[in-house]
């Protein structure tokens, strides 16, 4: 079987439920993993305060796993104190299309958790948490995507910020 005709396959389901031509996502899939993608962990803008609930911290970041194709949406409300916790939300966007989040508590008795998003041709295995005795949030671990072959890289965005 020949790479489109693999990409075809596995994109096939994709492009039923984001309403395109599998051809179109197949292109679009090529064209960014031709870019030989790096994994990027960029801080965006904060949403407007009084939007938000009470935090002490909150902060959100993209990580893009595959260009165009695969994007990481982690925000995080932190109440900092003795008995610290914050809500972790990850939305994944696909081919443009944003899909459900997926929220999760952390605290001293959960401080970390591991998590697999993944399509059929990227995704990522990484733990997010707070570590260290300043509690500083960090997401580390691989992220993946199928160029002829399974390419895995390892990304270590640790002390993205600090509690303490």
């Amino acid at each position: 079987m020949d790479e489109t005709t693999y990409l075809t396959d596995e994109l096939r389901p994709v492009a039923e439920w984001v309403g395109e031509d599998v051809s179109d996502l197949v292109k679009k899939y090529e064209a960014a993993v031709a870019e030989h993608p790096e994994p990027r962990f960029v801080e965006v803008a904060r949403a407007e305060p009084d939007t938000r609930v009470a935090a002490d911290f909150h902060k959100e970041y993209n990580l893009t796993i595959v260009p165009r194709v695969l994007v990481l949406r982690v925000s995080v409300d932190a109440q900092t104190g003795a008995d610290w916790h914050a809500k972790v939300e990850v939305t994944p966007t696909v081919f443009g299309y944003k899909l459900k989040s997926s929220g999760f508590e952390l605290s001293r008795l959960n401080s970390s958790i591991t998590i697999h998003p993944a399509i059929s041709v990227a995704g990522a295995d990484l733990t997010l948490g707070f570590y260290g005795p300043k509690l500083c949030f960090g997401v580390s671990g691989d992220v993946w995507y199928w160029a002829l072959k399974k390419h895995k890289k390892p990304i270590d965005a640790s002390n993205l910020f600090c509690l303490m």
